[in-house]
């Protein structure tokens, strides 16, 4: 894809470091003139690699990485705003929180709450293994999922916690419910839905045959839920009932709620699938991507975009399943996408860069 008049700034540097990197180079572009399909802003993260990135407000983004550092970003500039040092792990999961901090789950099997504009920090001691989930509960609550089977709610001013146990192995997404509750996935191929004032597990979620990956929250009160099975099911939170919905020929990776209440869902064989999440589990297929779909972002506009090993990003037109761009740039897996505050589709690659498109 050929830009205009690039105004370019290149930083180079040798270093060695675990991963046996070599001569990396980071590129920060502006354009000063750019079109739809364009990527206006590129960031280099320089983290040996990413594992993550969020949206945060006033024109931010939030990255974690397998160097163990929350950093904090600029979109409009690219340049790196605060570094918030600490986990001993590489950060797996970050939250926001509506009270403008942001949570950090790692390796290091601890999760830490961070003031983005001091850096200061709290740190939630208590799970066994590497933390591999968050959900904001409301202000001061906060979940996490881990490898140790469990899910742990955290007051964030108390450090007080309360551990729901009952998952036989990695509690792999969090979701949260209506009411308070919260609902969880796991390797053991189960869902549960908890009270998290109590502790109790309201209910069991049983008929996935593969490992839980995803979890969405629907519009209607329901939950969805995704499995290495290849299916996708629809589940009433109160009674346990189950729509399951059939078309992916591998992994489900991930889902997301589209604005008019339908549910995407992407897989490892290589389509993004639009359902209609109600009685009649109707379905339109986007093809296009040419390996497995990892994330998906809804659009300000109401379409979808997805992310793939592909190296790219495709977005589309969830009533016709038109492809309408196709977003090339990328070197690496796309792990990540997200929307900033000004709602620009940001994505994240395995090779350190995020892209800003406009």
């Amino acid at each position: 894809m050929a830009l205009s008049n690039p105004v370019q700034l290149a930083l180079c540097w040798l270093f060695e470091n675990p991963l046996n990197i070599r001569g990396v180079c980071g590129i920060i572009r502006d354009y000063a003139s750019w079109f739809q399909g364009a990527y206006n802003k590129t960031i280099y993260t320089n983290a040996l690699a990413n594992t993550t990135f969020i949206a945060l407000p006033n024109g931010r983004l939030a990255t974690g990485a397998r160097d163990g550092a929350v950093r904090i970003w600029d979109v409009s500039s690219g340049g790196c705003l605060l570094t918030l040092a600490g986990h001993t792990g590489g950060v797996w999961v970050l939250a926001a929180l509506s009270d403008g901090t942001l949570a950090s789950g790692s390796w290091d099997k601890t999760v830490r709450v961070w003031d983005t504009n001091t850096g200061a920090c709290l740190t939630l001691v208590g799970h066994a293994s590497t933390v591999s989930a968050l959900a904001v509960l409301s202000d001061s609550k906060l979940a996490s999922g881990s490898y140790d089977s469990t899910v742990r709610v955290w007051n964030t001013n108390t450090r007080a916690c309360l551990t729901l146990v009952g998952h036989a192995s990695t509690v792999s997404a969090l979701a949260v419910l209506r009411d308070g509750k919260l609902a969880s996935g796991s390797y053991d191929s189960t869902v549960r839905v908890w009270d998290t004032n109590t502790g109790a597990c309201l209910l069991i979620l049983t008929g996935h045959t593969g490992m839980v990956t995803t979890l969405a929250a629907l519009m209607d009160g329901k939950m969805a839920s995704g499995s290495y099975d290849r299916t996708v099911r629809v589940w009433d939170t109160d009674t346990g009932a189950c729509l399951i919905l059939t078309g992916h020929t591998s992994t489900v990776c991930t889902l997301a709620v589209l604005m008019d209440g339908r549910l995407a869902s992407g897989s490892v064989d290589n389509m993004v699938r639009v359902w209609d999440s109600s009685n009649t589990g109707a379905c339109l297929t986007l093809a296009g991507h040419t390996s497995s779909v990892c994330t998906l972002a809804v659009l300000s506009d109401g379409n979808l975009a997805s992310g793939s090993y592909d190296m790219t990003v495709r977005v589309w037109d969830t009533n016709t399943g038109a492809c309408l761009l196709t977003l090339e740039g990328h070197t690496s897996v796309v792990w990540t996408l997200a929307l900033t505050s000004d709602s620009k589709l940001a994505s994240g690659s395995s090779n350190r860069f995020i892209f800003i498109w406009h």
